[in-house]
């Protein structure tokens, strides 16, 4: 179920669907307004599209493990060398956000600060500019402005929460970067403009590269979409029904697997009422009196005693097992949407791994490797066009055997 506009032919133009921002199982497809006077393209009427990837997935216990588990594959060990990136940031921690980042959203947002590299200056005073620091920021704040009348891509804002409860798109709201170039004279007029900005004529080397506000690349995994299409769009019912499931057996449990008590008695004053209430209920416990019933009947009617005081049981209605089914087809679908992560590495008490040799649970974490080897070795390509030397640690080497002969 797509939720954005195509970047190719007519779909730039608003022919997407987003899904809408509540988690209902109906009318949960909108029409993305890419036409608007706004700067940015909606992720969503709301722009919290994001934000409600990221909470199904946490309130879904599988679709929580499958997105760990994601994330780790696709970073694994960590880089050869765990090198500074900025000021007490390493190139793991890039690497642990950026795998967490693809795994939720199936995007990153990078961004980037320079400095000045001395070594490929130029005589004539021309400098030249190396990244020196790059961050991971916060995906479900950024969005994308629309592209100008020469298709020149714009800048990219990070969006701030407004009184409504939705993310502001005005621009006195936003804070912006420069789109991703590593074009040396560009670099420069931008320093050049930000130091204009705050009113600096003639800044130094050290005001311009203070004054940065720095570029970001947004490294989308589905580029055919103006946004990346999280792999968990595809299940988000199914994480939202697993959540539903969960929130029934929490409420049937603080019950204390009871069912209703009813109690008929003949009708009192109101103090007299009131202390049945509180004595029945420390009979019953607090926690399951809320699932009593007092119906008090006038003193005049006509009842025998054993008539007109009566406390009915009405059974439970909760099965532990009512769902059993259903919760299986569930992780099953989900998984699935995960790259096809594999039960016993998601469940691992469960059973399933316990009863898995060795070499078989092996073979899972190498299937299961090479099925997310596409976002890794996008992330490693992405940090390398930034200039820094990546190679990720394998979770698991694949161990060669020799044969008579070798």
């Amino acid at each position: 179920m797509a939720f954005n506009d195509r970047k190719s032919g007519e779909g730039s133009k608003g022919a997407g669907t987003f899904r809408a921002k509540n988690t209902e199982l109906f009318s949960r497809e909108i029409k993305a307004d890419s036409n608007s006077s706004d700067k940015i393209y909606s992720r969503d009427v709301d722009n919290l599209y994001p934000l409600r990837i990221e909470k199904v997935i946490n309130n879904s216990p599988t679709g929580r493990r499958c997105a760990n588990l994601m994330a780790k594959y696709i970073t694994g060990k960590g880089n050869i060398t765990n090198f500074p990136v900025g000021k007490g940031i390493f190139i793991n921690d890039i690497l642990r956000k950026a795998g967490r980042s693809i795994a939720y959203q199936y995007g990153v947002y990078f961004r980037l600060k320079y400095v000045l590299d001395a070594e490929k200056s130029q005589t004539d005073g021309t400098p030249a500019f190396k990244p020196g620091a790059v961050e991971v920021l916060d995906y479900v704040v950024m969005a994308k402005s629309k592209e100008d009348d020469a298709d020149f891509p714009g800048k990219l804002y990070a969006l701030k929460d407004n009184d409504g409860g939705g993310l502001s798109n005005k621009e006195e709201d936003m804070k912006w970067f420069y789109p991703y170039n590593r074009d040396n004279k560009v670099i420069k007029a931008q320093m050049l403009n930000d130091c204009k900005e705050k009113e600096i004529d003639n800044p130094t080397f050290e005001q311009m590269l203070h004054n940065y506000r720095g570029q970001v690349y947004y490294m989308n995994l589905t580029p055919e979409y103006i946004y990346a299409l999280p792999l968990a769009d595809s299940v988000y019912n199914d994480m939202d029904t697993e959540f539903r499931i969960s929130n029934y057996n929490n409420s049937q449990t603080r019950k204390g697997f009871l069912g209703k008590t009813v109690i008929i008695k003949y009708e009192e004053d109101e103090e007299a009422e009131e202390d049945f209430d509180d004595e029945a209920k420390d009979f019953l416990g607090s926690e399951n009196s809320s699932s009593m019933l007092t119906i008090s009947i006038p003193q005049n009617i006509d009842k025998k005693l054993d008539e007109a005081f009566v406390i009915k049981q009405l059974p439970a209605q909760f099965d532990d097992k009512m769902f059993e089914s259903t919760v299986k087809n569930l992780r099953q679908n989900i998984m699935g949407a995960f790259n096809n992560a594999p039960e016993p590495l998601i469940f691992s008490g469960s059973g399933s791994l316990f009863g898995t040799n060795a070499e078989t649970y092996k073979e899972m974490k190498l299937f299961y490797w090479e099925q997310n080897e596409d976002e890794r070795s996008m992330l490693e390509q992405t940090l390398r066009m930034f200039g820094y030397d990546v190679n990720i640690i394998p979770i698991v080497v694949e161990t060669k055997t020799l044969t008579d002969g070798e």
